[in-house]
């Protein structure tokens, strides 16, 4: 063929050649979540080239070296406090956790006095219904006068998932908030108050901060009453063993003394409506909220899954139609235990409202006397 047309079909198979090489490229960097930087320093043992997952602990771990290194030989701390979430069960499994934290720390790493533990706080002051645990440890730097801090988190499995699920309806309240505040201010030093405009803008806004709020609540009031749900089961769990031991009950109606302990160090209280053991944990076609905690406690559902999501339902009501007979009376067993426990649930949220309502009177106190002190020219 003419010299022309040769050149032609050799560019062309170039080009093809290279088109070819850049897809090839692009098809084995996108097996990578980052494009790995070289040379490569290791390997994973199926390929020369190392994976994605694999550089990334091997980077972090040089990083954490290094920082401690940093910390060890010279004058650098961090500037920031590290969190760490540490998550069991139940409430009292976190208890006993930092428990054995404190009897086996080593002597350079101590908890400072500032326990912050919502679940000992009054259901009149946690109007978020938010549960954790937090405390601080000092860590001193071996052989020097040096320290830094590290802030513990300890959650409840299930509440570490819901208020990741919160948290972004959360961060929303805050922004509608400050809209709703910073637009309230302007329109008093505007004077535009009266302005339809206005008013309809502060109502959008107000309605939002609710709706997001109000999100927030439901969120973790379903995963206290998920909790509870856990712990219903965990009771079956334990009476179930005590007869098959051959342990007779120690107290009236069948109720086993540990139970009752269990019972009393787990429970969270989540109003002081007489708790109805009949109804708490049953479901119906309409109700599928205690179906996805089941769902979740026996490993159908993960923990992550958002039961408030907007087809949530139709998967939960999927996975519970599959379910086994054993699983369904296992689930019926839940409300047997609630009802037998019943008495005590109630002499739990007696207990919590008398420790409230005597709050309330000291602060009402207080208030009171400090209003007649101000009168009084502090006499």
């Amino acid at each position: 063929p003419p010299i022309k047309r040769v050149e032609r079909t050799t560019e062309k198979l170039i080009t093809e050649c290279e088109v070819e090489y850049r897809q090839n490229r692009q098809n084995a960097l996108e097996k990578f979540e980052d494009e790995p930087e070289l040379p490569f320093y290791a390997a994973s043992q199926s390929s020369d080239c190392p994976t994605a997952a694999l550089l990334e602990n091997l980077q972090a771990e040089q990083k954490t070296s290094g920082a401690l290194l940093d910390i060890a030989k010279k004058e650098l701390l961090p500037k920031d406090i590290y969190r760490l979430s540490i998550t069991s069960k139940y409430p009292g499994d976190l208890e006993e956790l930092i428990r054995e934290l404190e009897n086996n720390f080593p002597p350079y790493i101590k908890f400072e006095n500032n326990e912050r533990n919502l679940y000992k706080e009054n259901l009149s002051q946690n109007k978020r219904n938010y549960f954790d645990i937090k405390k601080t440890a000092r860590i001193t730097i071996p052989d020097s006068e040096r320290h830094f801090y590290i802030e513990f988190q300890f959650k409840q499995t299930n509440m570490f998932f819901a208020h990741i699920r919160s948290h972004s309806a959360y961060e929303d309240f805050r922004l509608y908030e400050t809209k709703y505040n910073a637009t309230k201010e302007a329109a008093l030093k505007k004077k535009t108050t009266s302005s339809p405009e206005v008013k309809a803008k502060l109502a959008l806004l107000k309605k939002q901060c609710e709706e997001k709020r109000d999100l927030c609540l439901r969120i973790h009031r379903n995963a206290v009453h998920q909790s509870n749900l856990y712990l219903m089961h965990k009771l079956l769990w334990l009476d179930d063993n005590a007869r098959g031991l051959g342990r007779k009950p120690e107290l009236p109606q069948g109720r086993y003394k540990h139970s009752v302990e269990t019972l009393k160090k787990n429970y969270i209280v989540e109003s002081y409506e007489p708790f109805d053991g009949t109804t708490a944990f049953t479901t119906s076609e309409d109700e599928y909220l205690n179906k996805s905690y089941y769902l979740k406690m026996i490993g159908i559902l993960p923990e992550s899954f958002d039961e408030l999501g907007k087809h949530a339902k139709i998967h939960i009501n999927k996975a519970w139609e599959n379910l086994g007979h054993a699983d369904i009376k296992d689930f019926d067993r839940i409300t047997n235990m609630a009802i037998k426990y019943q008495d005590v649930v109630r002499s739990i949220q007696k207990e919590k409202q008398l420790m409230d309502n005597n709050a309330l009177l000291n602060v009402l106190a207080q208030a009171t006397g400090n209003s007649l002190k101000s009168q009084t020219g502090g006499r």
